[in-house]
């Protein structure tokens, strides 16, 4: 993952609160691990029939370790590409 989805995520995760973006969600200690559960979970049959929605990797910014969550929308993605773009350049004024 680029620097600008783990700040996307980040960003998305902070908004959502530690009960929501940690909670009681498997900590994966590496990216890697977290691909491969978030892989594992999406190959289930549920997903392929769309009865159930995919899921991602994501870094998280409460306990500093890799989660697996519902795979962000195109638009959920562009709103916080948004606001990292605005953040920025509000920093660099």
């Amino acid at each position: 993952m680029n620097i600008n989805d783990i700040l996307m995520h980040y960003r998305a995760a902070r908004e959502a609160g530690p009960e929501s973006a940690c909670g009681s969600k498997q900590a994966h200690g590496t990216e890697e691990q977290a691909d491969r559960h978030a892989a594992h979970l999406n190959g289930r049959v549920e997903v392929k029939l769309g009865q159930r929605h995919r899921v991602e990797a994501y870094p998280c910014p409460f306990c500093f370790t890799w989660h697996v969550g519902r795979e962000m929308t195109f638009a959920e993605r562009e709103q916080w590409v948004r606001a990292s773009d605005c953040e920025q350049r509000k920093n660099s004024a």
